[in-house]
């Protein structure tokens, strides 16, 4: 599964965002958490979140980054079965 998470504003430093990201996916991932900034426009940058997750807790990682200070919207930009 592939979500991207769009901060608030530039004022928002990713790194410590990725951290909190991380910290709050570990219990809902299977293995590694991997997560990449992706330029958007004018200095604002996203951060694309990669991970395995069981089939059934989608959801559950959606409300998980929604739920993070500082992050404005989760999108999930694929899904695929392992």
């Amino acid at each position: 599964m592939v979500v991207r998470v769009m901060p608030r504003g530039l004022e928002v430093e990713l790194d410590g965002l990725a951290k909190s990201i991380i910290e709050s996916l570990k219990s809902i991932a299977d293995g590694q958490i991997g997560i990449r900034k992706q330029p958007i426009a004018f200095g604002l940058n996203a951060l694309d979140v990669s991970l395995v997750i069981p089939e059934d807790k989608g959801d559950a990682v959606e409300e998980a980054l929604k739920g993070l200070t500082g992050v404005q919207t989760v999108m999930v930009q694929s899904v695929s079965l392992v």
